[in-house]
């Protein structure tokens, strides 16, 4: 049946005998928009990009929201790097949540050197006095409104029928607090499933990962749906939440949906939604490989492109040739990647840096060769920076090579940011050799001490190298 003005929209393909049906139809095909067309229209900045690809993962996390709403709770720990798409993927089941209308309750930890104690906690209760009627919430606190009272102060001035906790030893008290929160949660769960969200747990204080480990070994039982994210590169061993993650996943109290970078195909995706039309293969080719993958630096690269005039000429065609500049990585972006970077020492960065300079793969020895720094200084550098995921030992080969775990984005950032307080690393960069490469070893012949003349030299885990 084809109503209105629809019909002139349709190809008319005539008159079909259909199966089960005695009088004959009249079917239409409905066209389709030519993909490679452009009229399409650039999406704001402000509009999301569709949900794209982490089918199994996104299948998963929705399966965890529609099991909480029939009695069946758990713990899921989202991760990935930075910009991978956590948070996205984390909406999905924020969404489900609200489909379902089931409780939500979201809080965030903070990037700070002394974080408050149970940050995320205390967002989501004054989350819950925002949207729970005041009778309501005081019968669901129950007897249990001490301890909670212990994290919300401003509770005793809505109710005055708060009595004061025990008076008890440190460790007692806390074991107290932590028993009254859980059964306040549990109480609230039963009158309507609980999905409580926990944002950056890479950053969580001691007081919020206690909480997650006392509420861990009852989730099962109970209607609690409990989501934290982390970013995977942050989880070093100064960070508290690597303790928490590795206990609470090896009793299996909690699992992990691990988020991999995108495909190309998944890239090529990510432009055609952003821009509104299929991208030339070229044009893939150089947002993936300028991001390797990550969803937030691929967004935000097309974005800078768009801005900036590379991607349609005056005819809204697209430009040949485009190309991102050694120097430019878009402000978000580079933001993002300084945070990571300030978690280094000044020495690490300024190490790093030369590092990034030679580039994407590079030995001891040739980085030894255009740094100040002592061999120690170099292998404590090293491996600050190995702990946080910036680099990994590349195998093969007779010497110690590594590998930056960091897209053409971060080491522009790297080496554009932190080598200026030592450019004197260009400067002892080797001069062209007279003799042949030894194919055994990584070559380190350089055209001229000037940045704009360097080859465009990689090498590889095989020692081979290529221009």
């Amino acid at each position: 049946m084809v109503l209105g003005t629809a019909r002139d929209e349709l190809e008319d393909r005539g008159m079909f005998e259909l199966k089960g049906i005695s009088a004959p139809w009249r079917l239409y095909e409905v066209p389709c928009a030519d993909p490679e067309g452009d009229d399409g229209e650039v999406l704001p900045d402000a509009a999301a990009t569709p949900y794209i690809g982490r089918a199994a993962e996104r299948t998963r996390i929705l399966e965890l929201v529609a099991q909480v709403a029939v009695g069946v709770g758990a713990m899921v720990f989202i991760s990935g790097e930075a910009g991978a798409g956590k948070s996205r993927l984390a909406g999905e089941a924020v969404e489900e949540a609200f489909r379902r209308r089931l409780s939500l309750r979201i809080g965030s930890c903070l990037d700070m050197d002394v974080p408050p104690p149970y940050q995320p906690l205390i967002d989501q209760l004054e989350q819950a006095t925002r949207e729970i009627s005041p009778e309501r919430l005081r019968e669901t606190l129950g007897e249990n409104a001490p301890e909670v009272a212990t994290l919300m102060p401003a509770l005793r001035q809505r109710y005055d029928d708060i009595p004061e906790p025990p008076s008890l030893p440190p460790e007692q008290e806390r074991r107290y607090l932590l028993h009254g929160v859980q059964e306040f949660l549990h109480r609230a769960a039963q009158l309507r499933p609980l999905v409580l969200l926990f944002e950056d747990l890479h950053w969580a204080d001691e007081s919020t990962l206690l909480l997650l480990e006392h509420l861990a070994p009852r989730l099962a039982n109970s209607q609690i749906l409990v989501i934290g994210t982390f970013r995977s590169t942050d989880l070093g061993n100064d960070r508290p939440f690597s303790r928490t993650f590795a206990n609470l996943t090896r009793a299996r109290l909690a699992m992990e949906i691990s988020l991999r970078p995108f495909t190309r195909e998944e890239v090529a995706t990510v432009l055609t939604h952003r821009v509104g039309r299929v991208p030339p293969p070229a044009l893939v080719d150089l947002v993936f490989s300028e991001t390797e993958g990550n969803p937030f630096f691929a967004e935000e690269t097309v974005r800078h492109l768009h801005e900036t005039g590379k991607l349609f000429d005056d005819k809204g065609g697209w430009r040949r040739a485009i190309e991102v500049g050694e120097t430019e990585v878009p402000r978000s972006v580079a933001l993002l990647i300084g945070r990571r970077l300030d978690r280094l020492q000044a020495a690490t960065r300024k190490i790093l840096a030369a590092a990034a300079v030679i580039g994407r793969v590079f030995s001891f020895d040739l980085l030894a060769a255009i740094s100040s720094s002592t061999e120690d200084e170099l292998f404590n550098a090293l491996e600050e920076a190995e702990q946080i995921h910036l680099i990994e030992e590349v195998p093969g080969g007779g010497e110690a090579r590594y590998g930056l775990c960091m897209s053409n984005s971060v080491r522009r950032c790297s080496a554009n940011s932190h080598c200026r307080g030592d450019s004197g690393c260009i400067s002892r960069l080797p001069m062209r050799w007279s003799q042949p490469c030894d194919p055994a070893r990584p070559c380190q012949q350089w055209r001229s001490p000037t940045i704009s003349s360097w080859p465009a030299l990689r090498l590889h885990p095989n020692g081979r190298h290529r221009r």
